[in-house]
């Protein structure tokens, strides 16, 4: 398969420091600031799923499975950006990610414009910033996450549809930041995940609609700890 080559059209979105711990902060501009994955993370405290997944498999597999997810998804992440800006040599390419990434390639060629690739976008008035996968032009202005999963979302597991939840979430969350930025909204939310098991993709597309941005503003609140997290939706999936 050809790779092909995509029309830039960079947005000014300057890169910022990074403060980590927990939460993990950006240093924005506007002040020091909640990553987006901190305050997501502030709805799943009633959720034991990881818990008991660890229990049953154990500390050591579960600490094998997740660092090598992480080394999976980190390569792929780093394809996918470089492919992006026209930057990507198949030579460079090894091992399983190289697969995982050419599953995915026939997605990305969707992509009519690349806008930002690994831009920190931020939201003063809410109050949390995060750093996106990249903003991009598929008939809309849409953000685009990539992701990699050992085996395909199945949407009738309560843990995979939760997780997709948060998915979405994320990129509402962006797409608020970039409205209070550049003045207009990511429209559309691309979430292009890389299965490992079955050594296939799938590709997730969603319009960011008032849902989405009410149910990521209740997490900032949840998060803030002006309202409960069973409060968000998560718990009804």
């Amino acid at each position: 398969m050809f790779f092909k080559t995509f029309r830039q059209a960079t947005l000014d979105i300057k890169d910022c420091d990074v403060i980590e711990g927990s939460p993990r902060l950006y240093v924005t501009p506007v002040g020091n600031l909640p990553s987006v994955t901190s305050v997501l993370s502030a709805i799943k405290v009633y959720d034991d799923g990881i818990d008991k997944w660890r229990k049953r498999v154990g500390d050591e597999e579960a600490d094998r499975i997740t660092n090598a997810a992480s080394y999976r998804g980190n390569k792929i992440h780093d394809y996918a950006e470089r492919y992006l800006l026209n930057r990507l040599k198949r030579s460079e390419m090894t091992g399983t990610a190289r697969l995982m990434f050419n599953r995915c390639q026939h997605y990305y060629d969707q992509i009519e414009a690349v806008y930002a690739t690994e831009c920190v976008l931020y939201s003063k008035s809410i109050g949390y910033a995060g750093r996106a996968d990249a903003v991009v032009y598929m008939n809309k202005n849409s953000v685009l996450d990539h992701k990699n999963s050992r085996r395909q979302i199945n949407s009738s597991q309560q843990y995979a549809r939760r997780k997709l939840f948060i998915y979405m979430l994320q990129c509402a969350g962006y797409s608020i930041a970039f409205q209070e930025m550049f003045n207009e909204p990511l429209e559309q939310g691309i979430i292009i995940m890389a299965n490992y098991n079955e050594s296939n993709a799938k590709r997730y597309i969603f319009d960011i609609d008032d849902y989405l941005v009410s149910q990521f503003k209740l997490a900032v609140d949840i998060y803030n700890g002006k309202e409960d997290a069973r409060q968000s939706d998560y718990y009804k999936l």
